[in-house]
């Protein structure tokens, strides 16, 4: 027979406050194709009755602590996209 397992401990430690930062939001491409759309609109229109307009796309959100120049911002939307 084996013994219940226990409950596991958490350890909490202190974490200093970081420094102020702001969210930046970037638009991204296309989550899904044209072909696949259609196949959605198809099915939920079916269901719904309703005629119905879809679009899908990635969003990208950064934590940045600190403005980015040009040449980071121009790096960071190569790295995302």
């Amino acid at each position: 027979m084996t013994a219940a397992p226990t409950a596991t401990a958490y350890e909490f430690r202190y974490l200093p406050p970081s420094p102020p930062s702001s969210i930046l939001a970037l638009r991204g491409g296309a989550a899904l194709s044209v072909f696949r759309l259609d196949k959605v609109r198809d099915t939920l229109e079916a269901q719904s009755g309703r005629r119905l307009t879809l679009d899908a796309e990635y969003w990208h959100f950064v934590d940045i602590r600190a403005e980015f120049n040009e040449s980071e911002q121009a790096l960071l939307q190569a790295l995302l996209n």
